[in-house]
């Protein structure tokens, strides 16, 4: 209940032409450089997320560049077998905005490879414990159900090999666990599996 997902690629609005922040966002301008300034709108556009707009909003109005730059101007990059970063606001960051967008890659990569093949026999998704973990878990498989591909998702917390386990079992194309294994608790993360149970270290 509550979530709300950008699920279609071409539902992504076109950048702002507007290369300060406006009265429209609540904010006071601020004199930044055009590729932060381009970001932040982009950010508040897609975003959904009321917590994470009102952060980004909150350095605005602090004036804080160098927080703003280092939330919005990097991006999670694939690691051990998927994504992992501490929880919050940007593009740097784990949120329902980065989970969707790297769900969003990670179907189009999948419908490359498997082609209808992936609307029969789908992926499987769980989550462990971690704040948030439930609600990542569930935007990626509100993508995926978006795309009409079929989803197996665990509706407990589950340990990890229960992900790989279930591929191979449902014969799925893919999986997807929400997990930081044992980083920080104000980490998480996004850990894939190929259809033969394999870790993913990119998908790009």
């Amino acid at each position: 209940p509550g979530i709300q997902v950008n699920a279609s690629m071409s539902d992504v609005p076109p950048k702002s032409k507007n290369k300060r922040m406006d009265q429209e966002n609540g904010m006071e301008p601020v004199e930044i450089d055009r590729d932060l300034s381009d970001k932040i709108q982009e950010w508040l556009e897609w975003d959904k997320n009321k917590t994470t707009r009102a952060h980004i909003n909150q350095l605005v109005k602090a004036k804080d560049v160098e927080s703003l730059r280092d939330c919005l101007l990097t991006r999670m990059s694939f690691g051990t077998a998927g994504l992992r970063a501490a929880m919050g606001a940007g593009y740097s960051k784990m949120n329902d905005l980065t989970v969707i967008q790297t769900t969003q890659g990670f179907c189009r990569y999948l419908e490359s490879c498997f082609h209808e093949s992936i609307r029969e026999r789908g992926v499987v998704i769980g989550h462990d414990a971690r704040h948030h973990s439930q609600r990542f878990a569930a935007l990626a498989a509100a993508v995926f159900l978006s795309q009409d591909i079929p989803v197996y998702l665990f509706a407990d917390i589950v340990p990890t090999p229960y992900v790989p386990f279930g591929v191979l079992h449902y014969g799925a194309v893919a999986g997807i666990m929400i997990t930081a294994s044992h980083n920080p608790k104000e980490d998480n993360g996004y850990k894939v599996n190929n259809h033969e149970c394999a870790v993913c270290l990119s998908f790009l």
